[in-house]
Protein backbone atom coordinates (compact mmCIF):
# COMPACT_ATOMS: atom_id res chain seq x y z
CA UNK A 1 0.00 0.00 0.00
CA UNK A 2 1.63 3.70 -0.79
CA UNK A 3 1.33 6.12 2.14
CA UNK A 4 0.37 9.47 1.67
CA UNK A 5 1.68 11.76 -1.34
CA UNK A 6 5.11 13.24 -1.15
CA UNK A 7 4.89 16.99 -1.49
CA UNK A 8 7.14 17.03 -4.51
CA UNK A 9 4.50 14.43 -6.30
CA UNK A 10 1.06 16.33 -5.71
CA UNK A 11 -0.52 18.07 -8.64
CA UNK A 12 0.25 22.33 -8.70
CA UNK A 13 -1.97 24.71 -9.88
CA UNK A 14 -2.58 28.42 -9.76
CA UNK A 15 -2.92 31.49 -11.91
CA UNK A 16 -0.35 33.97 -13.28
CA UNK A 17 -0.57 37.32 -15.84
CA UNK A 18 1.30 37.17 -18.82
CA UNK A 19 3.30 41.19 -18.98
CA UNK A 20 2.86 43.43 -21.77
CA UNK A 21 4.89 40.84 -23.64
CA UNK A 22 3.04 38.03 -23.12
CA UNK A 23 5.41 35.89 -21.34
CA UNK A 24 5.33 34.81 -17.48
CA UNK A 25 6.87 32.48 -15.41
CA UNK A 26 5.86 29.94 -12.71
CA UNK A 27 7.66 29.50 -10.24
CA UNK A 28 6.90 25.83 -7.65
CA UNK A 29 7.26 26.54 -4.01
CA UNK A 30 8.30 23.26 -3.97
CA UNK A 31 9.64 21.87 -6.94
CA UNK A 32 9.00 18.67 -8.30
CA UNK A 33 11.09 15.95 -8.32
CA UNK A 34 11.65 15.65 -12.20
CA UNK A 35 10.22 17.58 -14.93
CA UNK A 36 8.03 14.50 -15.91
CA UNK A 37 4.64 16.50 -15.65
CA UNK A 38 2.05 17.53 -18.10
CA UNK A 39 1.17 20.94 -18.33
CA UNK A 40 -2.34 22.60 -18.62
CA UNK A 41 -3.00 26.20 -19.68
CA UNK A 42 -6.49 27.98 -20.43
CA UNK A 43 -6.50 31.60 -20.79
CA UNK A 44 -8.88 34.01 -19.26
CA UNK A 45 -9.44 35.75 -22.51
CA UNK A 46 -13.08 37.98 -22.91
CA UNK A 47 -12.07 38.29 -26.85
CA UNK A 48 -11.47 34.58 -26.69
CA UNK A 49 -8.49 34.92 -29.07
CA UNK A 50 -5.37 33.96 -26.39
CA UNK A 51 -3.49 31.00 -27.35
CA UNK A 52 -1.24 29.71 -24.26
CA UNK A 53 1.66 27.95 -24.99
CA UNK A 54 4.72 26.70 -21.84
CA UNK A 55 8.18 26.15 -22.28
CA UNK A 56 11.25 25.64 -20.52
CA UNK A 57 9.64 23.20 -18.14
CA UNK A 58 12.00 22.14 -15.39
CA UNK A 59 11.32 20.72 -11.44
CA UNK A 60 11.02 24.73 -10.50
CA UNK A 61 8.20 25.54 -12.87
CA UNK A 62 7.58 26.67 -16.33
CA UNK A 63 7.66 29.49 -18.10
CA UNK A 64 4.37 30.92 -20.25
CA UNK A 65 3.86 32.46 -23.57
CA UNK A 66 0.38 33.75 -24.92
CA UNK A 67 0.16 34.67 -28.35
CA UNK A 68 -3.33 35.53 -30.79
CA UNK A 69 -4.33 33.72 -33.58
CA UNK A 70 -2.44 35.74 -35.48
CA UNK A 71 1.16 34.59 -34.04
CA UNK A 72 1.39 37.82 -32.41
CA UNK A 73 1.63 38.83 -28.79
CA UNK A 74 -1.53 38.75 -26.98
CA UNK A 75 0.23 40.72 -24.14
CA UNK A 76 -1.45 40.98 -20.42
CA UNK A 77 -3.81 37.49 -20.08
CA UNK A 78 -4.48 35.90 -17.05
CA UNK A 79 -3.75 32.20 -17.25
CA UNK A 80 -4.84 29.44 -15.12
CA UNK A 81 -2.22 26.51 -14.82
CA UNK A 82 -2.06 22.82 -13.73
CA UNK A 83 0.86 20.32 -13.86
CA UNK A 84 0.25 16.90 -12.92
CA UNK A 85 3.23 14.55 -12.68
CA UNK A 86 3.39 11.43 -14.88
CA UNK A 87 2.17 8.29 -12.66
CA UNK A 88 4.21 5.52 -14.75
CA UNK A 89 4.07 3.47 -11.73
Amino acid sequence: MRGPPHPHDICKAGQITTNGSGVASVVFVTPLLSPAYVVCLTCEDPADTAIAMWSNKAVGGFDIKTENDQGQSEGSVTVDWIVLPYNNS
